[in-house]
């Protein structure tokens, strides 16, 4: 059996809150999804981390920037 696509693990992750639409570009560090933000009726982007990088860096490096976006 195959593993799970990154785009299948966030859909499925993702589910209860937001509908991923679809994957906006791909660098060489993270690819950015649109989603829409099912309780707020809002589109949305989602920046996620390829996971060697993250894994690499750490999520402590990251959260205050993500902290700050959703002010």
């Amino acid at each position: 059996m195959n593993a799970p696509s990154t785009l299948e693990r966030l859909t499925t992750a993702l589910d209860d809150r937001y509908r991923v639409d679809r994957e906006l570009v791909a660098g060489g560090m993270a690819t950015m999804y649109l989603v829409h933000d099912l309780r707020h009726e809002r589109d949305v982007a989602i920046k996620v981390l390829h996971s060697d990088l993250g894994a690499a860096l750490g999520v402590d490096r990251f959260w205050p920037k993500s902290s700050f976006v959703w002010r």
